[in-house]
């Protein structure tokens, strides 16, 4: 029910973020700068996370059970994947 952020060099926990107790993060992925984290799993939608605030922003409701999604290259913009892609700022 949360992921946790490591800094590599010391191996101390930085943040946890929560998404749900009773759902699993199955797949991550950081924006080109650096200032989100998504986050999908099954049966879950997709979790878009500040990590300057490390509060999670937004939540993407996706018909699909299994949501998939992608920053654009500028991380403006991120695409979430079902029977149709949906595109949000």
């Amino acid at each position: 029910g949360k992921v946790v952020i490591v800094d590599l060099r010391t191996g101390k926990q930085l943040r946890e973020l929560n998404h749900h107790p009773e759902k699993v993060a199955t797949r991550l992925g950081f924006s080109p700068d650096g200032r989100w984290l998504a986050g999908s799993g099954d049966d879950t939608g997709v979790w878009l996370w500040d990590l300057r605030t490390g509060k999670r922003a937004r939540t993407y409701n996706p018909q699909d059970d299994e949501p998939w999604f992608a920053f654009s290259p500028d991380g403006t913009r991120i695409v979430v994947a079902e029977e149709r892609l949906a595109v949000y700022p």
